[in-house]
C-alpha cells in the first residue's frame, strides 16, 4: 500500500480515464489516493473548416485536436495519428517523432499534401520536418492549452502536511506550468524527496533545471510508459 498521494496534472477527463486504467491493470493502487490537479485547461479555437479531400493526408499528434475533429466529414481520405484512440486510422504511432518517420516512410513514393490538426504548442515541428521530405503541410491550429492560474489550497496544505509522494507530469509544458505555480505558493523546498514521474527525458530534463528531485523517466512516452513507471516507483 502507498501510503502517501500521487498527483495527476492531467486535464481533468484524461486524468480520471487514466487512473481508472491504472486501477484496472494493477490491483494495488486501488489502496492508493490520486490527487487530481489539472494544470492546463484545453479551449477549442475556431478555424475555417477545410476540404478534406483536398489532401492525401491528416495528422494528428494529440487526443485533444482528435477530439475536436468530425470524423465524418474525413471520409476515405487517410489518418495519421499519435496515440491508441484513433480507430481505422491507417498508421499509429507513440510519438510524434515515430508518426513523422513512418509518414515519410508510407509516402515515400510520392509528394503528398498534408493537412496537419494541431494546438497552440507543439514539441515537434511536424510541417517543418515533412517538408524537408518533399511534401506539402497546411497546419490548422485547432486548439490551445491554457495554464490554469494558480494551485488548490488543499494541495498546497497538502504538501506542507508532507503528505504528497509523487507528481505525474505527461509533458514538458505541465510541468513548466506546475513549477510556476509551485514557486508562486512557496512549496518548492517541500519538493526535493517527492518522486517526480516523467512521461520523457525532456520532461525529466526540465525538472532537473528547477530542482534537485527523484525524476523518473517513462520506458515509453505514452500511458502504458507511465502506468509502469508509477507501478515501479509507488508500490
Amino acid at each position: 500500500m502507498y501510503k502517501k498521494k500521487i498527483i495527476i496534472t492531467r486535464p481533468k477527463e484524461q486524468a480520471r480515464h487514466f487512473v481508472e486504467q491504472l486501477c484496472t491493470e494493477i490491483a494495488d493502487l486501488n489502496f492508493c489516493d490520486f490527487v487530481f490537479e489539472p494544470v492546463l485547461k484545453i479551449k477549442a479555437l475556431k478555424f475555417d473548416m477545410p476540404d478534406f479531400k483536398k489532401y492525401d493526408g491528416i495528422i494528428v499528434t494529440s487526443q485533444h485536436a482528435l477530439k475536436f475533429l468530425d470524423r465524418s466529414l474525413i471520409q476515405n481520405t487517410p489518418l495519421y495519428c499519435v496515440g491508441q484512440k484513433c480507430g481505422d486510422a491507417k498508421i499509429r504511432a507513440a510519438t510524434a517523432h515515430d508518426l513523422k518517420n513512418e509518414i515519410i516512410t508510407d509516402l515515400l513514393q510520392k509528394k503528398a499534401r498534408l493537412l496537419y490538426l494541431r494546438g497552440q504548442d507543439v514539441s515537434l515541428d511536424m510541417a517543418e520536418a515533412l517538408s524537408r521530405a518533399g511534401h506539402h503541410v497546411d497546419e490548422r491550429i485547432i486548439y490551445e492549452a491554457v495554464g490554469v492560474d494558480m494551485l488548490h489550497n488543499a494541495l498546497v496544505e497538502q504538501f506542507q502536511k508532507g503528505d504528497i509522494g509523487a507528481i505525474t507530469f505527461f509533458s514538458k509544458r505541465s510541468a513548466e506550468t506546475f513549477f510556476d505555480l509551485a514557486f508562486a505558493a512557496a512549496i518548492i523546498p517541500l519538493m526535493n524527496d517527492i518522486k517526480i514521474l516523467c512521461i520523457s527525458d525532456l520532461v525529466v530534463n526540465y525538472v532537473h533545471t528547477v530542482l534537485n528531485a527523484h525524476a523518473y523517466s517513462a520506458n515509453s512516452p505514452d500511458g502504458d510508459g507511465m502506468i509502469r513507471l508509477i507501478e515501479t516507483h509507488c508500490l
